[in-house]
């Protein structure tokens, strides 16, 4: 669902579309799976469940595993019906802005997905809440809004992989792998 908002049909979309796409695509999965697995969707997400003990290291690795393959499988549809995807396209890749260093990229991921997971934290720690995708949802907004146009926003390694896998653009990359683990401290 985020990753179609960028699909540029009559040219570059606003920040808007992706900011409010991936917000609601985290409202919607989150009630949907919530109650049933946690709704992990990025493992920046799970690291923190893992750290504040919320699942077990076996379930994590099972859910970045599954996350990951979601990922792939999923930005691997978007590419089967995109018609503005093609050879030597960079839709959804998680680029720095040509302004943002790799390493001003990395700080900037790793802030805001520590954002994320703390809000999730947050989510974890209160009592049982039911407005509570609602409200991660909108975090997902802001971030995307606050980071957006500087690196992408991804706040999820996993769903940087997909794009990067399946269109072969590994530019900066690491970022989206080292920023899954730098959030967290």
């Amino acid at each position: 669902m985020g990753l179609g908002a960028v699909v540029p049909l009559f040219g570059p979309e606003p920040l808007t579309h992706p900011a409010f796409a991936f917000g609601c695509a985290v409202v919607a999965l989150s009630m949907g799976f919530g109650p049933v697995s946690g709704a992990h969707m990025n493992p920046s997400v799970t690291l923190a469940a893992l750290l504040y003990g919320r699942i077990e290291l076996a379930a994590a690795a099972a859910y970045v595993v599954a996350q990951v393959a979601g990922a792939v499988l999923g930005f691997g549809a978007l590419l089967a019906t995109a018609p503005a995807a093609g050879a030597g396209s960079t839709l959804g890749c998680t680029l720095p802005a040509p302004t943002v260093s790799p390493g001003a990229a990395l700080v900037i991921e790793a802030a805001l997905t520590a954002v994320l997971a703390l809000a999730c934290c947050g989510a974890w720690a209160a009592p049982a809440d039911a407005t509570a995708p609602l409200k991660i949802g909108l975090v997902v907004v802001g971030l995307i809004y606050t980071g957006g146009h500087a690196t992408g926003a991804s706040l999820n390694p996993a769903r940087s992989l997909g794009p990067a896998l399946l269109q072969k653009v590994w530019t900066h990359h690491w970022v989206s792998i080292v920023f899954n683990c730098a959030s967290l401290y």
